[in-house]
Formats: C-alpha cells, sequence, structure tokens
C-alpha cells in the first residue's frame, strides 16, 4: 500500500524536494540533482538549467518548475526511487 502524492497539483517545497534528494541519494538513485530532471521540458530552459547547473540551482527550479521534476518516484521510509525503468522501484521494494 501507498499514498499517492499528485506534485503538479500540489508542488514540493524546496526543503521537501532537498529531503527527496537525500532520499535518492542515499539509494544511489541519483548522483546528482541533475538526475532528478526532465530535461526536455520547455521549463528547463525557462529555468535557465544546464548540466553544469548546481544542485542547489535545481532544486529552486524545480520548486518553481515541478514538471522538472522526473516521474514516478516511489519514497520507503529514508530511501526513495525513480521509476524509470520501473525495475527501479520494484527493487526498492524488495529490498
Amino acid at each position: 500500500e501507498f499514498d499517492v502524492l499528485e506534485y503538479l497539483k500540489t508542488p514540493l517545497n524546496k526543503s521537501e524536494l532537498t529531503n527527496l534528494y537525500t532520499a535518492l541519494s542515499s539509494n544511489h538513485a541519483v548522483n546528482c540533482a541533475h538526475d532528478m530532471l526532465r530535461t526536455k521540458e520547455a521549463e528547463y530552459k525557462l529555468a535557465g538549467l544546464s548540466s553544469s547547473s548546481t544542485d542547489s540551482e535545481i532544486i529552486s527550479a524545480i520548486a518553481i518548475y515541478p514538471k522538472l521534476l522526473e516521474r514516478p518516484i516511489y519514497v520507503q521510509d529514508e530511501l526513495a526511487a525513480i521509476g524509470r525503468p520501473l525495475e527501479n522501484i520494484e527493487t526498492l521494494i524488495n529490498d
């Protein structure tokens, strides 16, 4: 059983995004905040992001443009996984 957070309707704030980044990093799901991004969205350019953007810049941009956050993301306790591919989530659930 899990809860669904529709973050496009109720965006995450910077603190929540930082916690999510920490959970993803703890599970080695991301190496940097840039790995959390949907880089092909128009908002990526609107936010002025690039591959050299800092984690702080990326988290701030996602707070403004929640559509930039890669999805789906599954959070379990202090760990998280991005479901691209879905096997990443299955691995987290089964561990």
